[in-house]
């Protein structure tokens, strides 16, 4: 794998549009300015986001409610070029209950500390979707990546 810099926007053009031979896209992380699991996370709905609006969006903008599920599978499957899975919960919920419910809301387990205590919800045609992100550090990665990977998981 060849090393290259790019920004943020390059970055998700190529992982959500122009990847099309699926090739991994790894992430040096240790060099940007996350220091906690919450900073993590939002940088994974981040990613999220701006790829559902390059794949789907117009105009720069995506209305969130309506999204499909095939349309959700398709951009978490891109996430895990560059490392980052999901843990995908659906449920169908019940009609008299829909207006309930915040279109995007984030639940946050125990104090936070952790990438997995944190997750984000997505209620879009009638279906809510729970996603928990994790990101997967490359054997062969430096030291330095590593522990950054480490101290993200760790309370401060």
């Amino acid at each position: 794998m060849s090393n290259l810099n790019m920004s943020m926007s390059e970055m998700i053009n190529y992982v959500f549009l122009d990847n099309i031979n699926k090739k991994p896209v790894q992430l040096n992380l240790h060099e940007t300015k996350i220091q906690t699991a919450h900073e993590l996370f939002y940088f994974c709905v981040d990613v999220l986001s701006k790829g559902l609006i390059c794949l789907y969006g117009k105009d720069g903008s995506f209305e969130i409610d309506t999204l499909t599920t095939s349309q959700l599978n398709a951009a978490l499957e891109r996430l895990r070029y560059m490392g980052i899975t999901v843990q995908l919960t659906s449920v169908r919920l019940h009609a008299d209950n829909l207006n309930d419910w915040k279109p995007v809301d984030v639940v946050v387990r125990f104090m936070g500390h952790s990438l997995s205590d944190y997750r984000l919800r997505i209620i879009s045609q009638g279906i809510c979707h729970l996603l928990t992100f994790n990101i997967k550090v490359p054997d062969d990665v430096n030291d330095n990546q590593t522990f950054w990977a480490q101290q993200c998981r760790r309370p401060r």
